[in-house]
């Protein structure tokens, strides 16, 4: 659960968190994500990809990380991509049309943006577009 700073924090983020009303199992397991996002990274060892997989988790979404030429990517609603190789794998993988219907957020190779304070605010702020997208979607909680 959720406690009161931490709820302060996402609402300044823009992240509206809608709470179950009973404390059942089921009810938690509803309130959960629905959204398949995909943090494809080269290193799935890398503490960045982990950070955004959590990052995404916390706002309700679930998401994976995997390799673009592991992941099922049929299935995705969104994908947060980390690095050139692994966006011309994607683009390998998926026609135009797959490409246009879910939402995506590209970034620059891992090790680059590791050390780069503005690359990962805009990181940032793509990340609050793609949630708002998924929402607007009705792919989440609070749609």
């Amino acid at each position: 659960m959720l406690d009161e700073a931490s709820r302060r924090r996402l609402a300044e983020m823009g992240i509206d968190v809608y709470l179950p009303r009973a404390s059942t199992p089921a009810a938690g397991a509803s309130a959960t994500a629905v959204a398949a996002v995909y943090v494809l990274a080269d290193s799935c060892e890398h503490e960045l990809p982990r950070a955004l997989a959590r990052t995404l988790a916390f706002a309700g979404v679930a998401a994976g990380i995997a390799r673009a030429q592991d992941a099922e990517l049929a299935g995705a609603s969104a994908l947060v991509v980390c690095g050139p190789e692994q966006a011309r794998a994607v683009g390998a993988r998926l026609d135009a049309a797959q490409q246009a219907a879910i939402g995506w957020v590209a970034t620059g190779a891992l090790q680059h943006l590791a050390g780069d304070a503005l690359a990962k605010r805009a990181l940032w702020g793509e990340l609050k577009r793609l949630l708002r997208q998924l929402r607007a979607a009705h792919l989440m909680p609070g749609a």
